[in-house]
């Protein structure tokens, strides 16, 4: 599948939407467990953004606009995440 090779990509906080809704859905649909390796490797990616201090998982690295930006979109993480624990 095209978007496997993000599994590894530990810069976005979009992995709950690239990897758990396709590989997701894949897994929930077939129970194929091909499926299961590429989401768990893309949550340890995602978890590499979680700092325990804040509590909470950085949406971008700019600092520009704040030092720790946070975004809506980290809501469909917390799925993902719960499902790879």
């Amino acid at each position: 599948m095209a978007v496997e090779k993000e599994k590894h990509n530990n810069r976005t906080h979009d992995l709950g939407f690239i990897l758990y809704c396709t590989f997701g859905n894949g897994y929930r649909i077939t129970k194929d467990k091909s499926y299961v390796e590429p989401m768990l490797t893309g949550a340890n990616s995602l978890a590499t953004r979680f700092e325990p201090a804040i509590g909470l998982i950085k949406s971008w690295d700019k600092k520009d606009i704040c030092d720790y930006p946070v975004i809506i979109d980290n809501m469909m993480n917390l799925e993902f995440l719960f499902w790879a624990a």
